[in-house]
């Protein structure tokens, strides 16, 4: 079971380039630390501008392990200090969430994240159609993963997170989905379980 916690820094203007520098810092002593985090920027769709870090670990468990040691790490504390004393923006999370289907696909530089409004009591319906979402986008070469919040401010979500090369496999991509009658029943389908409320397009940094 994968765990990925979320953070992301709304940056205050004119300091987007010092915000992501100590973001990038971050997410290095995290890594040093044992989790698997990558930085990313949301260039489009819901909180454009903001600058997110994802840190996955196998368990819960790592996960605790690493807040610790993380907290305790001079270095953070210094960088922590920094934000205290100059800061670049303002900070949300951790929000911790639980992988159901698939998993991270770092190698890829561009996701997109659709967010669903759904019922808890819904959730397994969606998992079960996620091998035929797998099934119609898997000749594209896009990579595809779902999971629901374990520490959050929402609990009646899941979102689905999809993978691409580049920015130029997104666009050929997206223009395929569009067109092909199969996802669009697929997504006809989805939306009796859940209403997509959000999405959102992150470049690696």
């Amino acid at each position: 079971m994968t765990i990925i916690a979320a953070r992301k820094l709304i940056p205050t203007l004119g300091k987007d380039n010092i915000g992501k520098e100590r973001v990038k810092a971050a997410a290095e002593i995290f890594k040093r630390h044992g989790a698997s985090s990558r930085v990313m920027s949301v260039v489009g769709g819901e909180g454009a501008g903001e600058i997110h870090m994802y840190s996955g670990y196998p368990t819960v468990a790592a996960g605790a392990k690493t807040f610790e040691a993380v907290g305790a790490d001079p270095d953070f504390q210094a960088l922590m200090a920094k934000r205290e004393s100059d800061p670049a923006g303002e900070i949300i999370g951790p929000e911790v969430f639980r992988v159901l289907y698939g998993d991270r696909q770092v190698d890829k530089k561009v996701v997109v994240q659709r967010e669903y409004h759904m019922p808890r009591e819904n959730v397994p319906k969606a998992m079960e159609m996620m091998p035929r979402l797998e099934k119609i986008i898997g000749s594209l070469g896009i990579g595809v993963m779902s999971g629901v919040p374990l520490i959050a401010s929402d609990h009646e979500m899941a979102m689905v997170i999809y993978y691409f090369n580049d920015l130029e496999h997104w666009g050929n991509s997206v223009d395929k989905m569009i067109a092909s009658p199969d996802f669009q029943a697929l997504l006809s389908d989805a939306n009796e379980l859940g209403t997509l409320t959000c999405s959102r397009l992150l470049v690696d940094i």
